[in-house]
């Protein structure tokens, strides 16, 4: 009997079969190690360039023009007022991916009332941009209430009028036409307007990014 040439025999065989079983294992482990780094990717990018962040935005500009109000108490009690708040808002995108927006709206509250309205036009901010948001919006006096148009008239007397103006821009952001998130621009502004130079005394604003 041959036993040593057995043993060798057996040994290759040992060594084949390890081999096959490190292969084995390498195959099934492959998947698993590239479904790890994929993962890992992903929450590097989560946490850095797909992170959302806040969109800014800012009043860079606030005018009034038109006429100065003109109150009249005979026969009736009646207040005119032709005054137009030209608002230019601007919103700067941080993100690594655009925003696109859709129609906005800008409204003028006189007490919490609406007494006036404008439109924000559509469009985008690439990445890591800022864009100007221009709105006109003519306060009319007709929309204020009888149980406000007293308070009206002894704000214009007064020398102080004060109205709010609250902007709303919808839209979403994405990446590489892939990747999308909805997101809602919000601003909140409240201005004292001297009367009757008819300029604005000062203006307190909020803003907000909800995604």
């Amino acid at each position: 009997m041959n036993t040593e040439e057995d043993d060798q025999a057996l040994a290759a065989k040992g060594q084949v079969s390890i081999r096959g079983r490190r292969c084995l294992v390498f195959l099934l482990a492959a998947p698993l190690l590239l479904l790890f780094l994929l993962s890992a990717i992903a929450l590097v990018l989560s946490l850095t360039l797909l992170k959302p962040r806040d969109l800014t935005t800012r009043v860079v500009s606030a005018t009034l023009s038109g006429i100065s109000p003109r109150v009249a108490l005979i026969p009736v009690l009646k207040v005119e007022l032709n005054v137009t708040l030209k608002l230019i808002l601007l919103v700067h995108n941080p993100n690594h991916f655009g925003f696109r927006h859709g129609p906005g709206k800008s409204i003028v509250l006189y007490r919490g009332r609406k007494v006036g309205e404008a439109d924000v036009l559509p469009g985008e901010i690439p990445a890591r941009k800022s864009e100007e948001m221009p709105g006109r919006m003519m306060l009319e006096v007709d929309r204020v209430v009888a149980e406000d148009m007293v308070l009206l008239v002894r704000d214009v007397l007064g020398g102080e009028l004060v109205v709010e103006s609250r902007t709303r821009i919808p839209g979403r952001v994405r990446l590489w036409k892939v990747w999308k998130r909805h997101t809602v621009v919000t601003s909140e502004c409240r201005y004292a307007i001297r009367v009757p130079a008819m300029r604005i005394q000062s203006q307190e604003c909020e803003y907000e990014t909800e995604f």
